[in-house]
């Protein structure tokens, strides 16, 4: 006796370590089509047929003999779906029959794909019985369940082996359990309880959908969003939402969106998913109402319709076609339908990268404008702003319409070489504008790409940009990039003319590249020391052997930026841009008596045609910007120009009483080299220090050819010979 007691203690405790839940128990008006027959007669709802039965309304199935042997009735499910995802992939039902026999269940109407699947259970004719149906054991050639599904059919003339033949019986089910399948983990990506932002609910063909309060009598649901449909417009009337928080992702195996639908006829609804990131296709499903008022209706994009493919993406906006019929479309008609609490898994960013969020302060050339004002870094501008600090950007009528400012990243390089090509960027509008975003500065020669997103003018917005749909005649990003341009006076297809307007980033993220860069080439050695020249006949601009006339700085309306280096002991400057540098002087310098221009610079780029490096003077005669220039030529003629110090010197022509900045155009073809010995002189006043000259002599002299040098016992460890134009024309390192 006390083993069967055991027995039956661990029974209990199995059964109790199910969390199943009543799918269906038929003591609620079932909708039409909620269970329908297929070769038995129509299944209904009837009392409970067991003498003082307890059961309540059941689901009676007659089979008989002018049918197939695989007669069956079918239920959809009302509520929850059925979960066989789990490794508990039993369903129980109370079956009812006076006579032995065998039951095939079998679960369809799967979410996400998955294969039906069926399984069997005995029943030994005493009345009700609690029958399990283990789909972990299939029947029938299918294979064990592994998905979600809403539906569940009962064959009455399985032998446990194949078919009896078609016969008359009777039989009897209620409390269909099972784990149902919970979706709350779902994001409500609309509720429609915060007013929204024009254009984030749009009409095509249908009247304009509005936010109205709930038409359900004493109804709970708030806010909702009402589509009509008209005689006037064609079949495929719709409405559309675009999310203004997360968007949708459709990337995973669960492709359901829910949505709470209410309408008091039996109808159709087409859902289509569209505005996706990296370039998927749209999808379409439906699903249908019943006409009883507010329903839970799902949508599984596994399941597509309407000639479309299975959703694989991120998309921001949804669409629904009330007038669809399950196969295709209606004629126009006069409808009207509500919808709420649209709700599927939220695409989460997250785990992008904060690239820049402008709290710490940036170094000079780290933001800069080509055609707008300088860029600056300001507080939030909206009321009550939680953004802290922020990039404004400024455009104006007096610039071209690709007026933009550039952000050189300062940590992490931007990694677009995934197929995860999205960067996202909190940008505040209070007019609605599109803006290009361009990245550049790439690693490993990739190209340049661009590409736009829209703003509703509504304040702070997160955009999505996606380079994988790449614009203005650029390709897909496939690199890694140390700079971003923000172009504000795009239109979506080209260029809006110029005009003043302001816009604010925040927030720039992506994938960071976690890789190691490689090392920029650099020189190993340092330029030629300059000669000596007295004070009154050089104005040096940047150079270690003389004092500088007046500082350098950055400007905000070049490309490129500078920044100082030590090579071999010897400060340089570094720089990196694309086409042209722009230094602004900390003082007017008076170069009216300078005769020529020196520069010392080290290319790292590999030589290709048509490469430049062409210094200007910027002169300010009156000291209220430019007047006249000095443009000088200097072409690159060969690689053995390349990643070795020259040192030029250029003659002086040209008004410059008032020099302000000095400049250097690359022409897009060397984007990075390291210059020095920047400074004005005298043609022919080159000195030479002579308090510290040893005893040496010098023969033959003069001489074309050979010269001897003598100093007694001093050793001689290098020997420099400098022409009238202070360019250096011999070195010979020497140890004797």
């Amino acid at each position: 006796m006390m083993k069967k007691i055991t027995l039956l203690l661990i029974l209990l405790l199995s059964f109790a370590g199910y969390s199943q839940s009543v799918l269906e128990d038929f003591e609620t008006t079932l909708p039409a089509g909620a269970i329908v027959a297929d070769g038995t007669e129509a299944p209904t709802v009837v009392a409970d047929p067991a003498a003082n039965g307890v059961n309540g309304d059941v689901m009676k199935i007659v089979t008989s003999t002018a049918g197939e042997s695989w007669q069956n009735s079918q239920l959809f499910f009302q509520g929850d779906y059925l979960d066989l995802t789990t490794t508990d992939k039993v369903v129980t039902v109370d079956v009812y029959s006076d006579v032995a026999t065998s039951i095939l269940a079998k679960v369809a109407t799967p979410l996400s794909g998955a294969a039906e699947s069926a399984t069997d259970a005995a029943h030994t004719g005493s009345g009700w019985e609690t029958l399990t149906f283990d789909f972990s054991v299939p029947k029938d050639n299918t294979a064990a369940a592994n998905g979600v599904f809403g539906r569940i059919l009962f064959f009455p003339l399985w032998n446990g082996d194949g078919w009896d033949p078609a016969a008359v019986t009777t039989t009897y089910y209620d409390n269909v359990s099972g784990l149902a399948y919970n979706p709350s983990s779902y994001d409500v990506l609309e509720d429609f309880e915060t007013t929204l932002p024009a254009g984030a609910i749009v009409a095509d063909g249908t009247e304009a959908p509005t936010v109205v309060a709930d038409p359900a009598a004493n109804g709970v649901n708030g806010d909702v969003m009402k589509i009509v449909t008209s005689t006037a417009g064609e079949s495929w009337q719709n409405s559309q939402l675009f999310f203004q928080g997360d968007y949708l992702d459709l990337t995973t195996t669960d492709k359901v969106v829910t949505v709470d639908v209410y309408s008091d006829v039996a109808t159709s609804i087409l859902a289509k998913v569209a505005t996706p990131l990296s370039g998927a296709a749209e999808s379409a499903t439906d699903a249908a109402h019943t006409g009883s008022g507010w329903e839970t209706l799902t949508f599984d994009f596994s399941v597509p319709k309407d000639n479309t493919a299975a959703a694989n993406g991120v998309f921001g906006r949804i669409l629904f076609f009330p007038l669809w019929n399950g196969d295709g479309w209606d004629p126009a008609a006069v409808t009207t339908t509500y919808y709420d609490n649209v709700s599927g898994l939220a695409y989460n960013p997250s785990s992008y990268d904060v690239l820049e969020d402008f709290e710490t302060t940036l170094p000079a050339g780290a933001i800069v404008a080509d055609g707008t004002e300088a860029p600056t870094v300001v507080a939030d501008p909206a009321a009550n702003g939680v953004n802290g600090d922020v990039m404004k950007i400024v455009t104006s009528t007096a610039g071209e319409s690709w007026q933009n400012s550039q952000l050189f990243f300062q940590g992490d390089y931007l990694d677009l070489t995934t197929t995860d090509k999205v960067v996202t960027v909190d940008v505040y509008s209070d007019v609605a504008t599109s803006i290009l975003a361009k990245v550049a500065t790439p690693l490993s020669g990739a190209a340049e790409s661009a590409t736009d997103a829209a703003h509703t003018g509504s304040g702070w917005e997160t955009l999505t940009f996606d380079f994988s749909v790449p614009k203005d005649n650029t390709a897909a990003a496939n690199g890694v990039f140390g700079r971003i341009l923000f172009f504000p006076l795009w239109n979506g297809d080209g260029w809006d003319p110029a005009a003043v307007t302001t816009t604010y980033y925040d927030n720039i993220k992506g994938i960071g590249y976690t890789g190691t860069p490689p090392e920029d080439p650099a020189p190993t050695d340092a330029p030629a020391t300059p000669p000596t020249f007295d004070a009154n006949n050089v104005i040096s601009l940047y150079s270690d052997a003389y004092t500088a006339a007046a500082g350098i700085n950055n400007v905000p309306w070049d490309d490129s930026a500078f920044e100082e280096v030590s090579i071999a002991g010897n400060n340089v400057l570094k720089i990196s841009g694309t086409n042209f540098l722009g230094i602004d002087l900390g003082a007017y310098l008076d170069a009216t008596n300078m005769t020529h221009l020196h520069m010392d610079y080290w290319i790292a780029t590999d030589w290709a045609a048509g490469q430049v490096l062409n210094p200007k003077l910027s002169n300010h005669a009156a000291q209220a910007g430019e007047t006249s220039a000095i443009d000088i030529t200097n072409p690159i003629s060969s690689q053995a120009e390349i990643q070795n110090w020259q040192s030029k010197d250029f003659v002086l022509t040209g008004n410059r009483e008032s020099i302000k900045q000095f400049l250097i155009t690359e022409a897009g073809l060397t984007d990075l080299y390291y210059l020095d010995n920047v400074y004005l002189y005298v043609d022919g006043t080159a000195g030479l220090e002579d308090n510290n000259i040893i005893d040496v002599s010098v023969y033959p002299n003069p001489s074309n050819s050979i010269w001897n040098f003598r100093t007694g016992n001093t050793v001689i460890t290098s020997v420099e010979v400098f022409n009238l134009l202070g360019k250096r024309v011999v070195l010979q390192n020497n140890n004797s």
